[in-house]
């Protein structure tokens, strides 16, 4: 071992102790255990455990379907399994100054070891993940090692705790129970190793008795009797100190007491090892006993005997008996007051009748009284007890029923009516067991502030009962049959719950086509080749929609002002850009700069992306449009279209660029309405999906390459 000023020290439990607890552990628990090591934990497994109705987000598939179907499906029956689990084992280990003090050099914190691989061994013989939590005084300081399993963890354990490395620290969060119980979440055993040399002992052990309604909590106590006992002088003062406080005390042996002793006993274990000559024999005895490879625990006469038996006790009773053992403080009695041992639960049975016939119906009650009050409240799993779920083989269960709950005092009686029957005529002449059952509850109490905890779940196992069979039938019976339950109103009521499942179905079948659509679009986005945003070209439809709009907006600027040469421009360009949309010739786009004006031919686009703005312009004349024109047949749809641009073309084009300088307002008036027209045209035959159709068809190429 070394410490933090390097100087080399014997490790407190080697490798070798730890091989030799282990070995005592495989031969005392394979004789103390036998069978699995069962779970109490209910879910998915392969042990059955039972029967219960149907509640909000249990999975569909443990419905059992044959059950639920006696009932009419009218509550749904679920299948329970045991789940397969394991025990989480905690030890709370004092790592205290107090521990590292001790008589002929083997000090505390020896024992303390000595427990940790005790209890770390017996959890690895049942694969039970193992981890320590490490305090100091005052529980100020905690550190830790996350649950593994394995016995290499074991030993990682151990050495943590004599060397002081590779502990995780751990945020105190107020109480000492909260920091426990934030760092520990699922259930879990933790027993608390320590000497308790403790200034206020009494309010720690209440602090971790609030860990056991959820936890099992034991404490080890490791023996530190040698701590209250003084050296034997005739007179004088004997100076003494608290390794842990630094604090010293020089006491007179004249008035020194038992008293005085136990209240500054744990100082005495800051005393020099030339003070500790007066327990020479159980230094002695101490260094024999470090070859078991048990804990010694025992009082003051026999400290210095072996307590392998006891210990190995101890660990079956932590790993195997844990629902029977506690940690719970003294309660504080007042003066006038009593406390009075009362049952959190009790039932019995009641049956209608003594002795039946095979085939005859009788009643079976069960009653029960459960502990309710303003302090303290028991909550039964009742999920397990209706008619409907309830399993009684080899009796039938006809029908059941559920009266209201009663209260008187601080009990809640609830009760259960089930009409049974038996078909076996083997059963003639016995007394039928009414087969064993359990209840699942948990015990619910108030601490501070009104503030609610929530216990463990326990089991409670009803008591037993018996039927007597006397005969077949009896005489006056003709028929044992039951009818048939089934009326209208149950068939409506079947047929409107299969009308409701077929229209969820469908719903959730056009939801699901809905989200395969949306993955293939967005697989097929992510095909597609990037772009850049400076490289990208505007559709057609949304060029001509640029020209559109352009002539409705020199519409709108014309009534107002008249004819002007920049309006004038900008239809002309407009047209333009419809004309060679119309012809199927590539339209002229650039990037716009940051001083761009519109003129000349021109117009101001919105880019690709937001803030981004594009230049376009056509270059198609009124004899590009008269050629194409004469190409088309009389019949044609497209003629007008064409036509109508070539005709706005020639007027726009004499009045912006023609040697007459007076323009004719009508003329233009009637060139613009053509104009716009067409390009509302030309904008409808390039949008989604008529674009799309063009591609797939032959009547798609460009209109000039037609002959």
């Amino acid at each position: 071992m070394r410490t933090r000023d390097h100087e080399e020290l014997a490790p407190l439990v080697n490798l070798a102790d730890i091989t030799e607890i282990e070995l005592i552990i495989l031969k005392r628990m394979r004789e103390m255990t036998l069978g699995d090591h069962r779970s109490r934990a209910v879910g998915s497994g392969f042990d059955f455990q039972g029967l219960r109705e149907w509640q909000a987000g249990d999975k569909f598939s443990y419905i059992d379907w044959a059950q639920s179907s006696l009932n009419n499906f009218s509550p749904l029956v679920i299948r329970e399994f045991e789940q397969q689990s394991t025990a989480t084992v905690m030890p709370v280990v004092d790592f205290s100054a107090s521990t590292r003090c001790g008589i002929g050099g083997v000090p505390i914190a020896a024992a303390v070891a000595r427990a940790i691989a005790t209890i770390g061994m017996s959890a690895n013989f049942f694969q039970d993940p193992f981890g320590i939590v490490t305090f100091d005084r005052g529980f100020e300081h905690l550190a830790a090692l996350r649950p593994r399993l394995g016995k290499n963890h074991v030993v990682h354990c151990v050495d943590a705790y004599q060397y002081e490395r590779g502990l995780q620290h751990l945020p105190r969060a107020g109480s000492i129970s909260t920091s426990l119980a934030g760092f520990v979440r699922r259930q879990a055993m933790l027993p608390v190793i320590s000497d308790f040399l403790f200034d206020d002992v009494d309010e720690v052990i209440k602090e971790l008795s609030l860990l056991s309604i959820t936890h099992d909590v034991f404490l080890v106590l490791i023996d530190s009797a040698f701590a209250f006992n003084l050296p034997k002088v005739s007179a004088g003062w004997i100076e003494i100190s608290d390794v842990e406080t630094g604090q010293a005390r020089s006491p007179a042996a004249s008035t020194r007491s038992s008293q005085t002793a136990h209240a500054n006993g744990r100082s005495a274990c800051g005393a020099t090892p030339a003070q500790w000559i007066w327990t020479s024999s159980w230094s002695a005895s101490t260094r024999r006993s470090r070859t078991s490879p048990l804990v010694n625990s025992s009082s003051n006469d026999d400290c210095g005997k072996p307590m392998s038996k006891r210990l190995l006790l101890t660990a079956s009773f932590l790993l195997g008996l844990a629902s029977l053992a506690g940690a719970q403080p003294a309660p504080t009695h007042e003066t006038g007051t009593r406390d009075v041992s009362v049952d959190p639960i009790r039932c019995w049975w009641r049956t209608s009748a003594p002795a039946v016939h095979v085939g005859e119906q009788f009643d079976l009650s069960l009653t029960c009284a459960v502990l309710e009050s303003e302090a303290v409240s028991v909550v039964v799993d009742e999920s397990r007890l209706g008619n409907a779920v309830v399993q009684m083989a080899p009796f039938e269960v006809v029908s059941g029923s559920h009266p209201a709950d009663l209260h008187a005092g601080i009990r809640r009686f609830f009760q259960y009516e089930y009409r049974l029957r038996i078909i076996n005529p083997d059963a003639i002449g016995t007394e039928v067991r009414v087969p064993d059952m359990a209840m699942h509850y948990r015990i619910n109490s108030k601490v501070a502030a009104n503030a609610a905890v929530q216990g463990r779940d326990l089991l409670y196992y009803l008591p037993p009962a018996v039927m007597r069979v006397e005969s077949l039938v009896p005489d006056g019976s003709t028929d044992i049959r039951d009818a048939s339950g089934a009326s209208f109103s149950t068939i409506d009521s079947l047929n409107f719950r299969a009308g409701i499942f077929n229209i969820l179905g469908i719903a959730l079948i056009a939801f699901g086509g809905l989200m395969i659509l949306l993955v293939l679009v967005r697989i097929a986005r992510g095909a597609r080749k990037w772009t850049p945003a400076d490289q990208r070209q505007l559709s057609t439809g949304a060029l001509v929609g640029v020209a559109t709009r352009e002539l409705a907006a020199v519409r709108r600027e014309r009534g107002g002002a008249g004819w002007t040469d920049e309006l004038l421009d900008r239809a002309l360009a407009a047209t333009r850009i419809a004309g060679s949309a119309a012809l199927g010739r590539p339209i002229n786009q650039r990037v716009a700069a940051a001083d761009v004006v519109v003129g000349d031919g021109k117009l101001i686009a919105r880019g690709p992306r937001r803030g981004t703005k594009r230049v376009v312009s056509g270059a198609t004349t009124a004899h590009d449009l008269s050629r194409q024109i004469a190409r088309l047949s009389v019949t044609d749809s497209r003629r007008s279209t064409f036509e109508s641009l070539r005709d706005a073309l020639s007027t726009l084009t004499a009045a912006q660029y023609g040697r007459d300088t007076a323009r004719g307002e009508s003329a233009l008036d009637e060139a613009l309405e053509h104009a716009t027209r067409a390009a509302s045209t030309v904008r409808s035959q390039n949008m989604f999906p008529r674009t799309l159709l063009r591609r797939w068809t032959t009547s798609g190429a460009p209109v000039e390459s037609q002959a």
